[in-house]
């Protein structure tokens, strides 16, 4: 396995989590809101509610909103952004942070060689000895990003409401790296 195979297994590792609802300490996330949900009406329709839905006053109430000299019809969720993600089946539990697959499938993850160089006094070793040894340690930094911008602020919002999931527990990094460190051997 090379530096950039372990790349996409952290890769393949953090959908894993984020698919069972599980964050980077391996916690399950927060629940999705039911705090009353704001959007506007049009998006609500191209998502796939259905007009019954919204104009049910159990669920929703619809009001406009002046913005750039126009009033726009909105939508406000009575039940959260829970109710909402039921209303275009979605599932709501567990947290899966994927209402359309676009952030998670703009995941990407490379990995970048660093090569590190510590001189050794060799005296402490042996006072026969003088000098210094270099001694070249290779490593690897693991980069997980976003092709996109958006992906990157969809994933930024959910990092801001506490659902972090852009990373993994030691143990399972280090369960990656023992693969790649007895396919070194």
């Amino acid at each position: 396995m090379n530096i950039q195979a372990v790349a996409k297994q952290i890769k393949e590792k953090i959908l894993e989590n984020v698919a069972k609802g599980i964050d980077r300490f391996g916690q399950p996330f927060i629940p999705y809101s039911e705090k009353p949900f704001k959007m506007p009406y049009a998006s609500a329709m191209r998502a796939g509610v259905s007009k019954d839905d919204i104009n049910d006053k159990t669920k929703a109430n619809i009001f406009t909103k002046k913005w750039r000299g126009k009033n726009w019809l909105w939508v406000t969720w009575l039940g959260g952004y829970k109710q909402y993600r039921r209303l275009i089946k979605k599932q709501t539990e567990p947290v899966n942070l994927n209402i359309n697959g676009y952030m998670l499938k703009n995941i990407y993850a490379r990995a970048e060689s660093i090569r590190s160089f510590f001189e050794v006094d060799m005296s402490e070793f042996d006072s026969n000895l003088i000098g210094k040894l270099v001694v070249d340690i290779p490593e690897f930094d693991v980069i997980i990003g976003f092709s996109e911008t958006k992906a990157e602020k969809i994933a930024l919002n959910n990092i801001l409401r506490a659902r972090e999931f852009l990373g993994l527990t030691d143990k399972e990094v280090n369960e990656i790296l023992e693969i790649y460190l007895k396919e070194l051997e």
